[in-house]
């Protein structure tokens, strides 16, 4: 893909990719059942993360205090057991757009 656009879960979900389920480590297929009653009662299809991580560019939209402290467990703390940490582009550019509120918790986010 020239271009993916991922939302960024308050649990550091992408994608419909949930920590623990095994579409965060699949490797073969290009996309994935995912089924997580937690979040909601429908199963779900999504895009793999070697599919994400080939595309040339990715883009993340955060926005609001809702989501601060997944925004820093990515991009601070690099929890790889967040789903959106695993994003990484091989050869693409990796773009986040965040408000204010979802960056409020960084370190280099404060006034």
């Amino acid at each position: 893909f020239d271009l993916i656009m991922l939302g960024l879960g308050e649990d550091g979900h992408t994608g419909s990719i949930f920590s623990d389920d095994p579409a965060m480590t699949e490797k073969k297929h290009l996309v994935a059942s995912v089924s997580n009653k937690m979040i909601d009662e429908h199963d779900r299809v999504t895009i793999t993360l070697p599919v994400i991580n080939n595309a040339k560019c990715v883009i993340f939209l955060a926005n609001g205090t809702r989501k601060a402290e997944a925004v820093k467990k990515v991009l601070e703390d690099k929890d790889p057991s967040l789903p959106a940490t695993l994003v990484k582009p091989t050869d693409g550019e990796l773009i986040y757009l965040i408000d204010r509120e979802a960056a409020s918790l960084l370190s280099n986010g404060k006034e």
